[in-house]
């Protein structure tokens, strides 16, 4: 999925990246879960939802990681967001990154 997004050694296809980040996201892989925080934050290739970013970014938090960026954007969303995205963040079970363990 990386290499689609950036377009290194195949060309740049951002739409089927994400949808290869999401598959992996919902297969437990939180580097992909991460990547596409970052997506749906930006509405870069899949629609822009700032509170599926924030769930994803909390169950990422889970295992360890740490994401400025995301955690920024956590600190902005309204009480009833944040608690919305809580809820959603049970629905993602990530495994911790190769090396983290």
């Amino acid at each position: 999925a990386i290499l689609l997004f950036r377009g290194d050694g195949v060309p740049a296809n951002e739409a089927e990246a994400a949808r290869w980040f999401e598959t992996a996201a919902r297969a437990g892989n939180a580097i992909a879960m991460n990547r596409l925080a970052r997506l749906r934050l930006a509405g870069r290739a899949v629609e822009a939802d700032p509170v599926v970013a924030a769930a994803l970014h909390l169950a990422t938090k889970r295992v360890g990681m740490s994401d400025p960026m995301l955690e920024d954007a956590l600190g902005r969303l309204s009480p009833d967001e944040r608690e919305r995205a809580e809820t959603l963040s049970r629905d993602w079970t990530p495994f911790e990154p190769v090396g983290r363990r």
